[in-house]
């Protein structure tokens, strides 16, 4: 009787080792908004020396690289989110849930069975009607 569990704890492992690593998408979402955050607060800081030296071309490029960098990121990880939830879902909710449906009815459709034979053969209403000709017809049509 371990051979069902043994297996489905072998299927756990190999879903949790295909996630992807969340956790680690949110440190680095995290990493590269304060960089973004970082290089704002320095273009205000120097913003009064950016406009003397005439570097706001490249002030502008270092914040638009960091803003690029943290919008890929974040359109990666949506990505990666939806396509796991989808597979998930289809997982866990299709096919876990059709196989345990099916062996759910496989093994209630044969215990049923089983059952509604010997219940049959030994219904005292159905052992009388097979003998007695007259049980097999209705009330009205036997007047």
């Amino acid at each position: 009787m371990h051979y069902p569990r043994v297996r489905m704890s072998k299927v756990f492992y190999a879903v949790r080792k295909l996630t992807p690593p969340f956790g680690a998408y949110t440190s680095m979402s995290t990493h590269l908004l304060g960089a973004l955050r970082h290089t704002h607060s320095r273009l205000v800081e120097f913003a009064e020396e950016i406009a003397f030296f005439r570097g706001e071309e490249t002030e502008k490029m270092l914040v638009e690289r960091e803003y690029a960098g943290l919008i890929m990121h974040e359109n990666r990880v949506l990505v990666r989110r939806w396509w796991h939830g989808c597979v998930e879902e289809g997982i866990v909710k299709w096919l876990w849930g059709s196989f345990g449906a099916s062996s759910v009815g496989v093994t209630h459709g044969l215990f049923a069975h089983a059952v509604g034979i010997a219940c049959h053969l030994c219904n005292p209403c159905l052992l009388q009607t097979s003998w007695n000709p007259q049980h097999r017809f209705r009330e009205s049509d036997r007047k």
